[in-house]
């Protein structure tokens, strides 16, 4: 079964702490799987830890935190919706408190704004900024990808799963190396192949980057036996959520 990264991780360094009602022994370190955009030092009589987020994907270190990149890239892929803060937190696995911290900067800074409707508090993209442009572009081609091809695959009959790998995929799940120049598109199943390079040729002038698709059967992706599937399966996958496009 691939081995599907996450975005963002978090390192528990504890002496001793208790979490989930794990607990744990004096030095031990534990690597959570979420993307909790939380700083903080605990302490008390008997315990202290330390939880710190890691750093931005150096695919775009310009944000202050995955966080940040997270909500950005939320929003400025789809400016025209507005979302409350509960269901921001939700769609980007970020615990209310970090979301509510990062929009209010954001929003201080004119790249956001909100509005009260109800109890709800609406956030979604500031058009007026003077930098809105600039930023939505640098957002769409850094951080875009996934939604983009979502969008772009949705029409495409006979794809049941996609992901993008290589460089940009190690990227932006925090591996270090050059920056990415294209997109490798890894396609399962049997896709119309005419209509998956039209999609192809329509994500990358969206993107401004190559999209270069790669075609597996179903069969050879649930039972490997060429050493270019399991090294593909053993690297880092990016998911293209086909369900759940808007396209």
């Amino acid at each position: 079964m691939a081995r599907v990264p996450q975005l963002a991780a978090l390192t528990l360094i504890a002496l001793p702490w208790t979490l989930s009602e794990s607990r744990l022994a004096r030095g031990q370190t534990r690597s959570l799987s979420t993307a909790s955009d939380l700083t903080r030092l605990c302490v008390s009589r008997n315990d202290l830890c330390a939880i710190r987020m890691r750093a931005p994907p150096p695919i775009l270190p310009l944000f202050r935190s995955n966080g940040q990149a997270s909500i950005l890239r939320s929003l400025f892929l789809r400016p025209d919706r507005r979302v409350s803060m509960s269901q921001l937190a939700r769609e980007i696995d970020l615990d209310p408190a970090s979301v509510q911290r990062e929009v209010g900067r954001l929003e201080a800074a004119g790249i956001l704004a909100s509005e009260r409707v109800g109890t709800a508090r609406l956030v979604f993209v500031d058009t007026t900024s003077p930098i809105h442009t600039e930023l939505s572009g640098l957002v769409l081609k850094t951080l875009g990808p996934p939604v983009v091809l979502a969008e772009a695959l949705a029409d495409v009959p006979g794809i049941a799963l996609a992901f993008i790998f290589g460089s940009w995929a190690g990227r932006i799940t925090g591996e270090p190396g050059p920056a990415p120049v294209d997109i490798d598109l890894l396609v399962v199943g049997e896709p119309d192949r005419r209509a998956l390079s039209k999609a192809c040729t329509g994500a990358a002038h969206r993107l401004g980057r190559d999209v270069n698709p790669t075609v597996v059967t179903s069969n050879e992706w649930n039972t490997p036996r060429s050493g270019f599937v399991k090294t593909l399966q053993l690297g880092s996958l990016v998911p293209v959520d086909l369900e759940h496009s808007d396209g």
